[in-house]
């Protein structure tokens, strides 16, 4: 990390034709946390802790622009993406989430689904952005996730978004316990 001056990413890569090419999955990028290395024995084997990527957004705080007569960030009517949109932009222009993109806009979700519904919100000002896109999420509103750097939004359980059926189709998912789970 000193060389790269952020902190260090680490990124789970599978393969899927014994190593000739290698993929990363959505939501495997992670933030390193500390390792249980003994300096003095080397060659060891020693575990990692790490935290989810989409962990940075909570550096992202709702400023102190745009606030209403109560001092609160208010949104009337306004689509998941029309909430989260000047949010992200203005933590970035602050300096927050440098190297992270987004993938949405204000009227469509990052498979390009227009937002379906709109609903009224304020935030006060320090409230982070991961803390909102899990409220948002648990209420049902979107789902969101992570490729690489980027953040992903979608409208909950959309067919085009994180909700797919993934156990039909042409490449049908199936994992058994004992050969693909060793604990559920």
């Amino acid at each position: 990390s000193e060389l790269l001056g952020q902190p260090v990413e680490l990124a789970v890569e599978v393969s899927w034709d014994q190593g000739l090419t290698w993929v990363e999955p959505e939501s495997s990028r992670f933030l390193y946390l500390r390792d249980g290395r003994d300096p003095i024995k080397t060659g060891d084997a020693f575990s990692v802790e790490a935290a989810a990527y989409v962990l940075r957004c909570q550096k992202a705080l709702v400023g102190w622009t745009s606030l209403n007569s109560e001092g609160v960030r208010e949104f009337v009517d306004a689509a998941p993406g029309a909430i989260l949109t000047p949010l992200w932009d203005e933590a970035q222009a602050r300096g927050a989430l440098t190297g992270m993109t987004r993938t949405w806009s204000a009227t469509q979700d990052s498979a390009g689904t227009p937002w379906p519904e709109v609903f009224s919100i304020a935030y006060e000002p320090g409230k982070d952005l991961l803390a909102i896109l899990q409220e948002m999420a648990d209420a049902g509103w979107i789902d969101y996730r992570t490729q690489g750097r980027s953040v992903q939004v979608y409208v909950q359980d959309h067919p085009s978004g994180m909700g797919a059926d993934r156990t039909t189709g042409a490449l049908p998912v199936t994992l058994r316990y004992g050969r693909d789970l060793t604990e559920a």
